[in-house]
């Protein structure tokens, strides 16, 4: 637990970080930018996105801060590499914060945090870079059930014996409740909580599915445990699957939970 689970984090989404790009980073960024719209930022000098991803933040940051330094740090290489150039950017453990105490006006962490694996330590190091006064936000999943097509994949990688994907962190339910992350955040000893949830639905087609989770998410990785035959074999059977299905079948829904707090002065 602990180091091999942020290893692993890591290269998981160092090896996905391309198809990141395109397939995954602009569905979230509409719902960190409503994050952002809730933060004051406009007069902050020095703001982190930690967690940064691929960088697809750190413009809608920019722009609300227009004074600011805006840094990304991640713990993924490869996610990293994919950031547009133009800010500084940090390797970074969001558990072991590389900044010094009181030195930032902000902290944004979206679609992050239910990845580490002491959350919170890693809220109380958030808490201690923060100056007085500073914001912090974040956001997270909701416990929504998944979606009858990822359910079909799911089944077939089962049957095929692939590698069971790795177990949810303990942080994932820390966080998957407003009620549940107003007390991870006050017991940081974070003040000026406010969370809230914004509905989560996007819709494929079985193709776009398909896409989807054989490059993206624990599926990828799984269905990469197979030998190549297997898998082959184990996507055949889920196209036929995937062409009985409705077009409901392919839409996945959730709930985005929300937070904001600062700093106490």
């Amino acid at each position: 637990m602990g180091g091999d689970d942020t290893a692993r984090i890591a290269r998981q989404y160092s090896t996905v970080a391309h198809d990141y790009v395109e397939l995954w980073a602009p569905v979230l960024l509409p719902y960190t930018r409503r994050l952002l719209d809730r933060l004051p930022l406009e007069g902050a000098e020095r703001v982190l996105d930690l967690g940064t991803g691929v960088g697809t933040a750190l413009l809608e940051i920019a722009r609300r801060a227009p004074r600011a330094a805006v840094i990304g740090a991640d713990i993924a290489l490869g996610m990293l590499a994919e950031v547009p150039t133009g800010h500084p950017l940090v390797a970074m453990d969001a558990v072991r914060s590389a900044f010094v105490d009181e030195t930032l006006d902000a902290v944004v962490s979206a679609f992050v945090l239910f990845n580490v694996p002491d959350l919170p330590a890693a809220l109380g190091g958030i808490r201690a870079t923060l100056r007085p006064g500073g914001a912090f936000g974040l956001t997270s999943w909701g416990d929504a059930d998944e979606s009858e097509s990822s359910r079909v994949f799911a089944e077939e990688l089962d049957a095929a014996g692939a590698a069971p994907g790795p177990p949810a962190m303990a942080a994932r339910a820390q966080l998957r409740t407003e009620e549940a992350m107003a007390q991870a955040l006050r017991a940081a000893g974070l003040a000026d909580v406010a969370t809230w949830s914004v509905p989560f639905e996007e819709r494929w087609d079985p193709e776009g599915a398909i896409r989807l989770m054989t490059r993206i998410g624990s599926t990828r990785f799984r269905l990469a445990s197979l030998a190549d035959d297997a898998r082959e074999r184990c996507l055949e059977r889920v196209r036929r699957r995937f062409d009985r299905l409705d077009a409901d079948a392919f839409v996945e829904r959730d709930v985005v939970i929300m937070g904001t707090a600062s700093a106490p002065d």
